[in-house]
Order: C-alpha cells, then structure tokens, then sequence
C-alpha cells in the first residue's frame, strides 16, 4: 500500500491521496475526496514477475460501475531485501478486453433443502 500512495502522489501532483481502511469495500485509495472522487484505486501486489493478482467478483463489479473513475495498481517483481518493483495501472473496468481473467472458485447453493432439519450442536 505503501508503493501504491507514494506512486499516486507522483502521478496525481497537487491532488490528496487517502489510504483507506484495509476492509474497505471496491478500493484502497481515494484520489481527491468523497465529494469530488478523481480516482478509485485498488491495489494489488505479487513478488511474482508477471503482473497477475486475484480479485473478487465484487471487486471487479465495482470496476465496471466506477470505471470512468476506477483504476487498478498492480506492483509486481517485488524483492523485499533489494526494496525494488515494477509498478502498473490500468484505468477502466476489468473485463475480458485489457485482462486474461480466469475463474478460481465457484459459489454454490442448493436448489433444494427440503430434506435438512435443524438439529442440535
């Protein structure tokens, strides 16, 4: 998070930059304020040398209805001992047009629970 408010301050001069609370729900850093939102970030990190994350499909949700404003960080290549990084942003939502999105894991419910009953612990 760290990487992601010092490159921000670098590419937004002038503009505040907040790190939210770590349960925030869409993105990490607001860029301008809640009022005036310039950008919605969502950072994600890897010491892997592709720039791949994971991400949830409310995550991504909020990608497409904030996209005019929504903006992804993804630092990558980290090597914590040598402190450095490559860093990426992609503005717009995360679709199958600017990313190669593979699904990780299903929900599922059953159709039916007529033959469960509420039993004891």
């Amino acid at each position: 998070m760290r990487v992601g408010v010092r490159e921000l301050r670098q590419r937004y001069p002038g503009e505040k930059v907040t790190q939210q609370p770590y349960d925030n729900p869409g993105f990490d850093i607001l860029v301008g304020t809640l009022a005036n939102p310039i950008a919605y970030v969502r950072v994600k990190a890897t010491q892997g040398y592709q720039p791949t994350f994971h991400l949830s499909e409310g995550e991504r949700q909020f990608s497409i209805d904030h996209a005019e404003r929504y903006v992804l960080a993804v630092v990558y290549s980290v090597h914590l001992y040598e402190e450095t990084y490559k860093f990426s942003l992609h503005s717009g939502r995360i679709d199958l047009n600017a990313f190669k999105l593979v699904p990780m894991q299903w929900q599922g419910k059953l159709l039916t629970d007529d033959k469960a009953s509420v039993r004891r612990l």
